[in-house]
């Protein structure tokens, strides 16, 4: 086999510490608390149910934070439910207010 010059290296290995882990996921629980509301709103266009995709979401979260998770989650990646919960539905309150000061809805 011939030598072209590549050489591989490989990478030191790669490490997440738990507060960085946490943060990446209440950044992703904020996403999806701002992007329901703002996308139930870009696709309907109407107060009623940009409503109904709150009071729906409340209930998930409120499902999967405190039954699914405590269940099916590793201790390790499970985080705080109560925190991620309020990060959750608080984003997508605070989409709801948003778009309450806009006057969109």
């Amino acid at each position: 086999m011939q030598d072209h010059g590549i050489r591989l290296v490989q990478a030191p290995e790669l490490t997440v510490t738990e507060t960085e882990f946490n943060r990446v996921a209440q950044l992703s629980h904020a996403g999806w608390g701002f992007g329901i509301i703002f996308g139930t709103y870009a696709l309907t266009l109407s107060r009623q149910w940009v409503l109904l995709t709150f009071i729906v979401w409340t209930f998930y979260s409120i499902v999967k934070e405190f039954w699914y998770d405590e269940r099916y989650e590793e201790p390790v990646v499970r985080g705080n439910s109560v925190l991620d919960f309020f990060v959750q539905t608080g984003s997508a309150f605070l989409a709801l207010l948003l778009l309450a000061i806009l006057g969109r809805i």
